[in-house]
């Protein structure tokens, strides 16, 4: 499968917050490729995607991330988009703690 083949790409639900935190996070870059970057260093618990997202970002993974991802939301009964939403969503929560 090639690398731009569109059955690997991803739809990521994200919430306004955590587009702001990914662009922020980006420093110019790609969007997708901050999410991935925040993927591969996340560790711990992953909390529920955005209920209402703003947006859809398609993501491609490395396979190292791929496998991890559908290994996980296999195990917690999601999806890997819902998984990398949600790695988003803490992401977001840890730079913009509650009551700042």
């Amino acid at each position: 499968m090639s690398r731009k083949d569109p059955r690997r790409i991803v739809r990521v639900p994200l919430s306004a917050a955590a587009v702001s935190h990914l662009r922020a996070h980006a420093r110019g870059r790609s969007l997708a490729d901050a999410l991935r970057r925040i993927a591969e260093m996340h560790d711990g618990p992953v909390p529920p995607a955005a209920p209402r997202p703003a947006r859809h970002l398609p993501v491609q993974m490395p396979p190292r991330l791929r496998a991890r991802m559908s290994e996980a939301a296999a195990r917690d009964g999601r999806t890997s988009a819902d998984m990398l939403a949600g790695i988003a969503e803490a992401a977001q929560a840890r730079a913009d703690p509650p009551g700042d």
